[in-house]
């Protein structure tokens, strides 16, 4: 099967492509064919556009490609997290970004006031080991747009309507990426319904 290279010349087209590329440190071009379609996928909808905008790349592995892209691409306060991450004296350079080796289910309770502050993020999951419920955590602070690229763990959401598309462009056969929107619960009110039913 050959690839194609659509996606690659797509990135190198981009005037910010040299930084991405410095920032990330070493280049793997079947990671960049995955996190461009993810980049790509997510203009399809309207949370692109917005300015005020909290963003995780989680489960990003040794090197945060997708959340370096992110940074460099929109004006979002980017975490990228992994408990195998590797974070560079590049990353620190990065505007708006910084990385972690944790999961996003060890951070989120610390990261409370943060999400306060938004009314809704996004969170990427670009072929990660995450399990859902760290992302449907977070809707007890804010709604989150969730934006996956699944790979040998099932971590979508069930009984959720979503938007799928199939990108065969990318170097992988892992190529399904997703969108959900989860809106803000009302843990309160839930666990008062609970408690007198």
């Amino acid at each position: 099967m050959s690839r194609s290279n659509e996606l690659l010349h797509r990135f190198e087209s981009l005037h910010c492509a040299p930084d991405i590329i410095y920032s990330i440190g070493k280049l793997d071009l079947k990671e960049i064919t995955e996190c461009y379609a993810m980049i790509l996928f997510m203009k399809r909808f309207d949370v692109w556009n917005r300015k005020n905008i909290y963003a995780f790349d989680v489960g990003c592995g040794k090197r945060p490609t997708l959340g370096i892209m992110l940074a460099y691409l929109r004006t979002w306060e980017i975490i990228s997290l992994d408990p195998k991450v590797e974070s560079r004296e590049e990353h620190r350079r990065v505007n708006r970004f910084c990385v972690y080796s944790y999961k996003l289910g060890e951070v989120s309770p610390f990261l409370k006031p943060c999400f306060m502050q938004y009314e809704e993020i996004v969170v990427c999951a670009n072929h990660s080991h995450h399990q859902f419920s760290e992302v449907e955590n977070i809707t007890q602070y804010a709604g989150v747009h969730y934006f996956v690229n699944p790979c040998c763990i099932d971590n979508l959401p069930k009984n959720i309507k979503g938007e799928c598309y199939i990108n065969t462009k990318i170097w992988s056969d892992k190529n399904r990426l997703y969108y959900f929107y989860l809106p803000k619960k009302n843990f309160e009110k839930a666990r008062e319904e609970n408690v007198s039913s």
